[in-house]
């Protein structure tokens, strides 16, 4: 089961341009310098999703994880208080996952439209008030049309994020097992996936809001995102490495899925379609369809 839908923690949007996005300021804790915002925890669906995913017997054999994209632009309708869209990749286990990504969040509730764009990162087992949050990376942030490479390497002793804004040349790296003041870990880093069957994903999703209730947020119209080397020369992308071989997405599993996201009050509605494989198993895009939620 994808486990990549992001829910917010009530309505915090901690590093935007503008008021509509924050009605709370959430603390910033910092790690080597760098800062970071605890904002949302997973919840266990895979309707908000759209890509691809591969099944993996054994999850420990897949050592690194590549995907690239370009940046879409995001925009929303009239009216709209907030909207996301966030474009990822990810390595899970039945229990735990890691995976890192780019998003993109706007606002119109007057004619004026605000937007932002984030680069951010998981790992399951960091925990503060909750385990599984999300993390903003404030060192720098994509921008529309930039190409964006995402990678996750795992080993018997630790896992690595390391998410890159190639077109600025600004790269950002964070080890599981130094997460920054005030996050505790509920499971060592070393072997957190486990030796069971597991999943990798390349594609986009979207983001619940709770505040108690968790309720799903609009999917930002980003048009169409462009996913692996084709669209961004970013080598290696999109694919894996499992055991001694480098795949791509066509060859990491013999059992290959395509994601269509739908709305989850309506099963027949597509919020955003995936298209087909390139030729050479690396590449694909996803379009916006529907606002939905």
């Amino acid at each position: 089961m994808l486990l990549s839908l992001t829910i917010l923690v009530a309505t915090l949007f901690l590093i935007s341009p503008s008021s509509v996005f924050a009605s709370t300021t959430l603390p910033v804790s910092s790690s080597g310098g760098r800062a970071f915002v605890p904002l949302a925890i997973t919840s266990h669906t895979s309707t908000p999703f759209a890509g691809f995913g591969a099944a993996i017997s054994k999850i420990s054999q897949a050592t690194s994880l590549k995907a690239s994209w370009v940046e879409p632009t995001v925009s929303c309708a009239l009216g709209t208080t907030n909207a996301q869209a966030s474009f990822f990749t990810e390595i899970e286990s039945s229990a735990e996952y890691v995976m890192t990504g780019t998003e993109g969040q706007c606002a119109n509730p007057s004619g004026t439209t605000t937007t932002i764009y984030e680069a951010y990162f998981e790992f399951s087992n960091w925990c503060t008030t909750l385990c599984g949050l999300a993390y903003y990376v404030n060192s720098w942030a994509p921008a529309p049309g930039d190409h964006i490479s995402a990678t996750v390497t795992t080993s018997a002793s630790n896992i690595k994020v390391t998410i890159e804004d190639v077109t600025k040349s600004k790269t950002f790296t964070q080890s599981c097992s130094t997460p920054p003041s005030g996050t505790s870990l509920s499971t060592a880093c070393g072997g957190l996936l486990g030796t069971g069957a597991g999943n990798l994903y390349w594609g986009a999703d979207t983001w619940y809001v709770c505040n108690p209730t968790c309720v799903t947020q609009p999917v930002a119209n980003f048009g169409s995102a462009s996913f692996g080397k084709d669209s961004t020369g970013v080598s290696g992308t999109n694919g894996a490495k499992i055991g001694s071989s480098t795949k791509t997405i066509a060859t990491a599993s013999t059992a290959d899925t395509v994601y269509t996201m739908v709305a989850l009050s309506s099963s027949s509605t597509t919020i955003a379609s995936t298209s087909s494989l390139s030729k050479d198993g690396t590449s694909f895009s996803v379009t916006w369809k529907n606002a939905g939620p």
